[in-house]
């Protein structure tokens, strides 16, 4: 067979060889297609322009290059050697010539610069060349045997002691990983870490391809939110980080860059059928897609979507008082971050437009939400299933965004620089969080009242509970929720037995959790649909709010249960009413009143939940007080004491647990506290009226007197006195005389 341009006679094996069972011309610049003549002048310089014969490869293209090759933009002038190699039908040369490109490209900044110095974890990073990951937050490494990793793996489950559960393999998929091995490298350029690295592409590319439907079942490795981590976060990180790494090679880029169009095309697909936090971290993700490799003709649209999503999506998420609507401190700075990731992406790519005015008023708010919730050892306080965040933390990206803002600067330096808020209590009042506290210095009293609703997700059935920190240590708690596992630890924790509130004959709060995307946002249960009327009232010597629980009731989990959801409800027993008085700067009374539906006798019994397993009981008073010598300490006494039995328990699990501090995604999981039960039987209407008092550290109790009969005098060591005037029908009162 002669080759019309060349003149050169080929084999049937040559052309195989060339392109498989494909006949390709072969036409060098000089050619006349109509003529097998060409002048030397012209074959000569056609030679020397052209590829050798050595270097040209034509095949059919692979599926991954197919799409990829036909989802870039080839018109860019910087890809005109990948469009001339993929018009020729040279996909080795194309690969080539598109993995140098992206070696060399500068149109793409990014965070993490690949020669950038850091200080790197060397242990997560050699532990990772070795095969042992971890899964994310989730407190547990696995070894994977030659460092083969299974991306479906999930080492959970196996015993009481390690409990199932699903988010070990979810986040093993986000590679948070990644960071300690491109770190390491980026201070070591120990060719280790970068095979590691490339290793874990190959792997988790050939194991995990796309789906075509939405995954958000256990065992994914799709789930939307992983997704959007992947495209937002550990992905382009490490991508920088390896990027020149002689362990990386072209194919392994190119295997990169299609993995992220699969993921943007996923995302765009299927992260706005998702809500609350996981919809911002989809939305994040997607952004970063398209601003990463803005070299795809769908990236434009990718930014896009993902921009005006969360544009709309703003004023669903985050309430007027500037709270996101799931009600809890942690995710509610995950929304936060995500969309702002959004635009620091688009400013750093030069895109800073994309970003409309609303991200900027939402986000002010959300910060300033933040700052009234900020405890007075500058942390969040661990409502439904939130972690400690710090106002470290919080605020060095907030101090950045809003440099005016004096009180912002001031929260992340400590009160180094800037101006403490003007306000010290304030109600947050779509969220429902009363604030009551002395100051803004690091040893003043705080206490949080929940009244709101239970939160569009993450809930803990905990309505009407307190916290409270005392001169500056927390030590009324929120037990927490521990981890997403299936244990009697988890649902115990979020259930009412574990919080600061009054149980009626044993039973939950049971604002059952029914999964509906996009549903709970209407529904006032979840979500407040108007402010809340709390009675707030803050004046320079005192606060109140008052609250009311009015929904239906649950068995509480029993010793073996390992999930609380779904409970069979025992409907609405009674109704609840807290009120919270503080008398500025030291002194806490808090009312319960339970009033039955029925005329039967009824079991009450208020809760509280000391971080402390040093007590003192008063048999004769009823009263707790904590004994952490050289520390802040509280004073829990009981003023309605007829028929009233007061015990204490510590680390308790049998015959139900009681007396512990369950914490999210921490080492130890759990540590021993101590559950104070104040408990009385009574037919109708039944009160408990108790006296929190903070103690300076190195002090003793304060108390030296109290009356027994109502309304209640109490007498302090320091000379002070006050009057507790609890009337049925009128708000609680505390005057100081």
């Amino acid at each position: 067979m002669r080759d019309s341009c060349s003149g050169i006679l080929l084999s049937s094996r040559a052309v195989l060889a060339l392109g498989g069972a494909v006949l390709l011309q072969l036409c060098l610049p000089g050619c006349d297609s109509h003529s097998n003549v060409v002048s030397p002048e012209k074959n000569a310089d056609a030679l020397a322009a052209s590829p050798s014969p050595a270097a040209v490869s034509f095949r059919e293209p692979s599926p991954l290059e197919k799409d990829l090759f036909s989802a870039l933009d080839l018109t860019t002038p910087s890809l005109a050697p990948v469009r001339d190699a993929v018009g020729r039908g040279d996909y080795d040369s194309a690969t080539k010539a598109f993995a140098g490109y992206l070696r060399q490209r500068t149109n793409v900044t990014w965070t993490v610069k690949p020669a950038a110095k850091t200080r790197p974890d060397l242990k997560v990073a050699n532990d990772a060349v070795a095969g042992t990951l971890q899964g994310g937050n989730v407190q547990l490494s696995h070894t994977f045997p030659d460092g083969k990793v299974d991306w479906f793996c999930d080492p959970t489950g196996t015993s009481p002691e390690n409990p199932k559960n699903n988010e070990w393999q979810w986040q093993l998929n986000r590679m948070m990983f990644w960071d300690a091995l491109g770190d390491a490298y980026a201070v070591t350029k120990d060719e280790k870490y970068a095979r590691t690295f490339a290793d874990h592409l190959r792997s988790w590319t050939a194991q995990c391809p796309v789906p075509d439907v939405i995954q958000v079942q256990a065992g994914s490795a799709w789930r939307p939110i992983e997704a959007g981590l992947r495209m937002a976060n550990a992905w382009p990180a490490a991508y920088q980080r390896f990027l020149q790494s002689p362990s990386v090679t072209d194919a392994d880029l190119v295997t990169y860059a299609h993995s992220v169009l699969d993921h943007g095309r996923y995302l765009r697909k299927f992260a706005a059928k998702e809500d609350g936090n996981h919809l911002t971290m989809g939305m994040s993700g997607l952004y970063s897609a398209g601003a990463f490799f803005p070299e795809f003709k769908e990236s434009a649209d990718w930014r896009k979507f993902a921009v005006d999503t969360l544009a709309r999506d703003a004023a669903v998420q985050f309430l007027p008082d500037g709270g996101q609507f799931e009600l809890t401190p942690g995710y509610h700075n995950v929304a936060l971050d995500n969309f702002l990731k959004i635009a620091e992406v688009a400013k750093m790519t030069g895109r800073a437009d994309d970003i409309p005015p609303v991200y900027w008023a939402m986000a002010e708010k959300a910060y300033d939400y933040n700052l009234a919730l900020m405890t007075p050892d500058r942390l969040l306080p661990c409502f439904n299933d939130s972690w400690p965040l710090s106002a470290g933390y919080i605020y060095s990206r907030a101090s950045a965004l809003f440099p005016d803002r004096k009180d912002f600067q001031w929260a992340l330096t400590n009160g180094d620089q800037g101006a403490p808020p003007a306000f010290t209590s304030k109600f947050l009042d779509w969220t429902g969080y009363a604030i009551m506290r002395s100051g803004w210095e690091r040893n003043a009293n705080y206490l949080v009242f929940d009244i709101g609703p239970a939160g569009h997700g993450h809930i803990h059935q905990d309505k009407l509970g307190v916290v409270l920190w005392a001169w500056g240590r927390r030590l009324l708690m929120d037990v927490g929720g521990g981890s997403y596992e299936k244990s009697k630890w988890r649902a115990w924790s979020i259930s009412t037995a574990a919080q600061n509130c009054v149980l009626i004959d044993g039973l939950s709060q049971n604002i059952a959790e029914e999964w509906k995307p996009g549903g709970h946002s209407k529904d006032a249960r979840y979500v407040s649909q108007q402010p809340i009327d709390a009675g707030w009232i803050s004046t320079p010597e005192y606060d109140y709010a008052k609250g009311t629980y009015d929904g239906e009731f649950t068995d509480p989990p029993d010793k073996n249960a390992i999930f609380f959801y779904p409970r069979k409800s025992k409907g609405k027993i009674a109704t609840q009413i807290r009120e919270v008085f503080f008398l500025k700067p030291d002194i806490y009374v808090i009312r319960d009143t339970a009033v039955p539906n029925d005329d039967q006798p009824h079991t009450a019994q208020a809760r509280w939940h000391l971080a402390s397993v040093k007590t003192a009981f008063d048999a004769a008073t009823g009263a707790v007080v904590t004994q952490d010598p050289g520390k802040a300490n509280l004073a829990v006494i009981p003023l309605l004491r007829n028929g009233l039995e007061v015990r204490t328990a510590s680390a308790q699990e049998e015959p139900e647990i009681l007396g512990w501090d369950v914490r999210k995604d921490q080492t130890p999981a759990r540590i021993s506290a101590t559950t104070i039960l104040q408990t009385r039987q009574a037919t109708g209407r039944q009160e408990f009226l108790t006296l929190l008092l903070p103690i300076k550290p190195g002090a003793e109790n304060p108390v030296e007197r109290i009356s027994e009969t109502a309304p209640f005098e109490i007498r302090l060591k320091d000379g002070r006195r006050f009057q507790v005037i609890a009337e049925t029908g009128s708000p609680l009162k505390v005057v100081a005389f």
